[in-house]
C-alpha cells in the first residue's frame, strides 16, 4: 500500500512540476501590453498616486 501511495505522490508531483514549467515557458511569448484610460485624463488618473508611481517604475525597469 505504501509503494502505491509513493507512486501516486511521485506522479502528482511530476505532473505539477510539468504544468508549472509549461506555464513559465508560455509567458515568454507575451507581446507588449498597451494600457489605456478613458476617464480622468493624463494629469488626473483614476488611480491612487502610489499605484501610478509603482507602475511607472515597473515600466521603466522592465519595459524593454
Amino acid at each position: 500500500m505504501r509503494q502505491r501511495m509513493r507512486t501516486i505522490a511521485a506522479i502528482a508531483l511530476l505532473g505539477a512540476l510539468t504544468i508549472g514549467f509549461a506555464l513559465l515557458g508560455c509567458t515568454s511569448r507575451l507581446g507588449p501590453v498597451v494600457a489605456t484610460q478613458t476617464e480622468g485624463g493624463i494629469d488626473r488618473p483614476n488611480l491612487p498616486d502610489i499605484t501610478v508611481a509603482r507602475a511607472r517604475d515597473c515600466v521603466a525597469e522592465y519595459g524593454s
